[in-house]
């Protein structure tokens, strides 16, 4: 995974705990590697040092995909701050709110839902909720 070498380059610690075999999810394979692609650069690209950990679990009707960073959820703030402002015509790459944003559109897109929750002062932790069948109430 290439997300796994980009966190090695940054001296970071990548963890990935694989789920149980029987967790499937209806979804769209591609759009959800995208999305996590994204949101691991992103965490990767403003982390200076710590742990990631990528799970995946199974609560209900859902499979639920956690990204925990060990960064202060302040940084997710700042960029949930930048989507009430007008971007830049020059931004380039896109900044961490955008993105924020354009996977939160993608995972609804999915009938999913994209939160931001705080573990404890150093943990963030970014939940993906996504439909295990092609129906939900």
């Amino acid at each position: 995974m290439a997300t796994a070498i980009l966190a090695e380059n940054r001296n970071l610690r990548f963890q990935i705990v694989l789920p149980e075999p029987d967790l499937d999810v209806f979804v769209d394979r591609k759009t959800l590697e995208q999305i996590l692609v994204s949101l691991i650069s992103s965490a990767i690209a403003t982390m200076q040092e710590g742990t990631l950990k990528l799970s995946a679990h199974i609560e209900s009707e859902f499979a639920v995909i956690e990204l925990e960073d060990q960064r202060p959820i302040e940084v997710w703030r700042e960029a949930i701050d930048l989507l009430k402002t007008e971007a830049p015509k020059d931004l380039d790459p896109p900044s961490l709110g955008f993105r924020l944003l354009m996977n939160q559109t993608l995972v609804e897109v999915m009938n999913g839902r994209l939160e931001l929750g705080k573990l404890n002062e150093t943990v963030t932790q970014l939940r993906c909720v996504l439909p295990r069948n092609a129906v939900q109430s």
